[in-house]
């Protein structure tokens, strides 16, 4: 596992809870919920069935984390960082349709 990008200081136990917790929750299972992001972490996760590296985003918001492989919701939730430079925030989990029809899960300001 490699970590990207981070929203502070987390213990082992808080790591453990965003990257490898039974208890975490798929994204899509929240669409149209308001996240207060309490915790993120961006990583790498090398344990998968494919020869690369995936990219996950989970967010922490009271004892409820919730994750994605979403490059759109990874993306989107990184530009939404920059733009807060470190203010509390939400994110609201969307979804729309790609071009080729497909169903993606996407994040917004909330």
């Amino acid at each position: 596992m490699n970590i990207i990008a981070q929203g502070g200081e987390y213990s082992k136990r808080e790591i453990y809870a965003l990257t490898k917790s039974p208890r975490i929750e798929k994204m899509s299972n929240h669409v149209g919920d308001k996240i207060e992001v309490e915790k993120y972490l961006i990583y790498e996760d090398d344990n998968n069935t494919s020869d690369l590296p995936i990219t996950i985003l989970s967010i922490g918001s009271g004892e409820t984390v919730i994750a994605t492989n979403s490059a759109t919701a990874v993306k989107e939730f990184r530009g939404i960082v920059d733009l807060m430079a470190g203010d509390p925030f939400a994110v609201e989990v969307l979804t729309g349709t790609s071009k080729n029809g497909r169903t993606y899960i996407t994040l917004a300001l909330a």
